[in-house]
């Protein structure tokens, strides 16, 4: 099962190719906002969780804002033996949903890196680098 929370109606139509293209079934849920859906995990072998949040002059934000945050409640993803998270254009995420098992952040939402996303997933490539906000700190100016 794949799961895209997005912003401005962007997705990720490449993942669930590439993973058909070796075999896979797919299900895909955008967005969803039903608390079942935590259950739902279950009968699936593994969950790929895609965050696709993308700045927009002056509106909207690069954090997973939005009813659909509510599949978290349930905490499916600290009891499904396999669920990958993987943000697509922001690493906010990192800090906003610290307690996540794991987070792959690609820099790009683009077909390739989509692609270049699976690869990694099933160790056909490897990820480097650091998270451009792995070390920030909160700071407030005193005064």
């Amino acid at each position: 099962m794949t799961i895209t929370l997005a912003s401005d109606f962007q997705d990720v139509p490449e993942v669930d190719r590439a993973l058909r293209e070796r075999g896979y079934h797919v299900d895909h849920a955008y967005n969803p906002d039903d608390l079942r859906l935590s259950d739902q995990t279950f009968a699936y072998d593994a969950v790929f969780v895609n965050f696709v949040f993308k700045a927009v002059w002056g509106m909207q934000s690069v954090r997973s804002v939005g009813l659909h945050n509510r599949i978290f409640i349930g905490g499916f993803y600290s009891d499904h033996p396999c669920v990958v998270f993987t943000s697509f254009g922001s690493p906010y995420h990192l800090r906003m949903f610290n307690t996540l098992p794991n987070y792959l952040n690609v820099h790009s939402s683009c077909p390739d890196s989509q692609r270049a996303a699976v690869q990694v997933w099933f160790g056909e490539a490897e990820a480097g680098s650091t998270s451009p906000v792995a070390h920030l700190l909160r700071t407030y100016a005193l005064g």
